[in-house]
């Protein structure tokens, strides 16, 4: 594996566990809500907008990491039909 595809393959998996963190904190956020809305009044418990963004930043983030990562890869291959 050449330097370049080290790289590539580096930056997808740290772009993928920041997608893991994204989805847990979200995760927890929600489960958070839940509670509290069944504890008191739903209206005053807030949203996990800013949760779901980040984890919709970060989602978006690893599939192009990965479609770079792919790319880099592919390119590495001798030339065949697939």
């Amino acid at each position: 594996m050449t330097e370049h595809e080290s790289e590539a393959v580096r930056v997808w998996f740290g772009l993928h566990d920041a997608y893991h963190k994204a989805s847990t904190v979200y995760n927890a956020r929600i489960e958070y809500l839940r509670a509290e809305r069944e504890r008191t009044n739903w209206s005053v418990v807030g949203n996990a907008d800013h949760e779901y963004r980040a984890l919709s930043d970060a989602r978006k983030a690893a599939i192009a990491g990965a479609e770079t990562l792919y790319q880099k890869l592919r390119a590495a291959l001798p030339s065949q039909e697939l």
